[in-house]
C-alpha cells in the first residue's frame, strides 16, 4: 500500500503528459480538466505548419502553429500580418458555410464570453452555426509568437441548450498560463 501512495505523484511529473508547441515556446498539459489531448496532424504544405487537437464530447480545439510563408511575424495580437490571418479565419468559416458544413452562420456581436487574459493576448472572433448534429458555438483566437501564426479554433457544440462554458474556461485559462511566458 506505501509503495502505491508513493508512485501516485509520479503518474504526474514528466514529459510525457506535455504537448509542446516548440517552435512557439508553449507547452500544455496532454489533459487539462476534462479536455484531454486527441491528435498532432502536419500540414502537406509546410507554411501551413502543424495542428494540435484537444477535445471532448463538447468541444474540440485545434492549436495551429504555421507561418504562412511570412518571415518577420511580429509577437502579439496588434499587427496587419495578424488582421490579414483573422480576416481569412473568418473567410474560412463564411466559405465552410457556402460548401453546406455550416449553415446558418452568425457573428458574435457582443463582448465574448471568453477569459479576460484570453481577450487581452489574442486577437478574437466568435460566431455561432449550426452543424449536422446541432448548434455550435465557435471561437477564432490569434496572435503572433516568435515567427509564427498561433491559431486557436473552438468549436463548442449546444447539447440540450448547455454548452461546457466552464470546462472551457478552465483549457483557456491554462492556456493563457502558457503564452504568458516570453516567446523564446
Amino acid at each position: 500500500m506505501l509503495a502505491n501512495i508513493l508512485l501516485v505523484p509520479l503518474c504526474f511529473v514528466g514529459t510525457d503528459d506535455t504537448i509542446a508547441l516548440k517552435e512557439i515556446g508553449v507547452s500544455l498539459p496532454s489533459s487539462v480538466g476534462a479536455i484531454k489531448y486527441k491528435s498532432r496532424q502536419a500540414f502537406e504544405r509546410k507554411d501551413l505548419g502543424y495542428s494540435v487537437g484537444y477535445a471532448n464530447k463538447m468541444c474540440t480545439i485545434s492549436l495551429i502553429v504555421y507561418d504562412h510563408g511570412q518571415k518577420k511575424i511580429p509577437n502579439g495580437k496588434a499587427d496587419p500580418l495578424v488582421d490579414d490571418q483573422m480576416k481569412r479565419s473568418i473567410a474560412d468559416v463564411e466559405a465552410a458555410q457556402a460548401k453546406g458544413y455550416y449553415k446558418n452562420v452568425q457573428r458574435m456581436k457582443e463582448d465574448l464570453p471568453l477569459p479576460k487574459a484570453i481577450k487581452e493576448a489574442f486577437a478574437t472572433a466568435g460566431f455561432t452555426f449550426d452543424v449536422k448534429g446541432g448548434a455550435c458555438k465557435s471561437y477564432i483566437l490569434l496572435l503572433g509568437r516568435n515567427n509564427h501564426f498561433f491559431k486557436v479554433r473552438v468549436i463548442q457544440y449546444v447539447v440540450d441548450n448547455q454548452t461546457n462554458d466552464e470546462e472551457l474556461a478552465v483549457f483557456l485559462d491554462e492556456l493563457a498560463k502558457a503564452i504568458s511566458a516570453p516567446a523564446p
